[in-house]
C-alpha cells in the first residue's frame, strides 16, 4: 500500500470534524522534519506535507539528541511546532532494575520499558491534552509512543517504519559469536510479542 494512500485512509477515519474547517492533526517524533536528510527524517518531512493536504498539521518534537537550531528554524517556517520535549533517563538507575521489572521486559508484551528513557509526568500529562484537542494523532515510531509511557493512542496512527524484531532476527541469522547470536535471537522474540500488540495500541 503506497504511503499516499496510508495517509488518504487515515485522513478519512478522522472522526467528524464538520465544526472546523480543516481537522487538526498531531504529530509525535523524534526527529525534526526539516534537519539535513537522512532516512527517518525524509518520512516525517513527507508524511507531514501529505497530512497537510487533509489539515492542520502541529508537531511535538521529543529528541534525545542535541538541539540542531538550524532544524528547528527551519521546521518552524514550515510547520507548528506546539511543544518540544527532551526525555530523560528512566528513573531506574539501572536497566530494567529489580525481578519484577525483569519479568516483565522479558514476558509482558505490554511493558513499555523498552529502553533508558522516558517523559516526565508533566509532559505525560500534558499529552493526554494535546490528545483530546486533535482529531488524528500521528505517532513516529514506537520508541516516542513507550516514553509517554501511554499504551492506547486514540484516532491515532501508529507509524513502525521499522520492526525491531526483524532487524534484530536478522542480525542473529547474519552470523557473530554464538553469545550474540542467542541475545539477538532472544531480543528479536521479545520485541515480536510486543509487535503483535500494536493494533491494539
Amino acid at each position: 500500500m503506497s504511503l499516499d494512500l496510508r495517509v488518504e485512509i487515515a485522513t478519512k477515519a478522522m472522526p467528524d470534524a464538520s465544526n472546523r474547517e480543516r481537522p487538526k492533526i498531531l504529530f509525535i517524533t523524534s526527529h525534526w522534519p526539516l534537519a539535513a536528510a537522512y532516512g527517518a527524517q525524509q518520512r516525517v518531512m513527507n508524511i507531514a506535507r501529505l497530512l497537510g493536504r487533509f489539515g492542520d498539521v502541529s508537531f511535538v518534537i521529543v529528541s534525545t539528541d542535541p538541539e540542531d537550531g538550524t532544524a528547528a528554524c527551519r521546521t518552524k517556517r514550515e510547520f507548528e511546532v506546539i511543544r518540544e520535549i527532551r526525555p530523560r533517563r528512566a528513573s531506574t538507575t539501572v536497566p530494567f532494575h529489580g525481578l519484577l521489572q525483569r519479568l516483565r521486559h522479558e514476558f509482558d508484551p505490554r511493558f513499555m520499558l523498552t529502553d533508558l528513557y522516558e517523559v516526565s509526568e508533566a509532559d505525560r500529562q500534558g499529552m493526554e491534552d494535546l490528545i483530546n484537542k486533535h482529531d488524528l494523532i500521528w505517532v513516529h515510531t514506537i520508541r516516542p509512543a513507550n516514553w509517554f509511557r501511554i499504551y492506547r493512542w486514540p484516532r491515532s496512527v501508529l507509524d513502525v517504519d521499522n520492526l525491531h524484531s526483524r532487524m534484530l532476527l536478522s542480525e542473529a541469522e547474519s552470523g557473530g559469536s554464538l553469545e550474540q547470536r542467542l541475545l539477538n535471537l532472544r531480543r528479536g522474540w521479545i520485541w515480536k510479542r510486543r509487535e503483535r500488540r500494536f493494533s491494539e495500541r
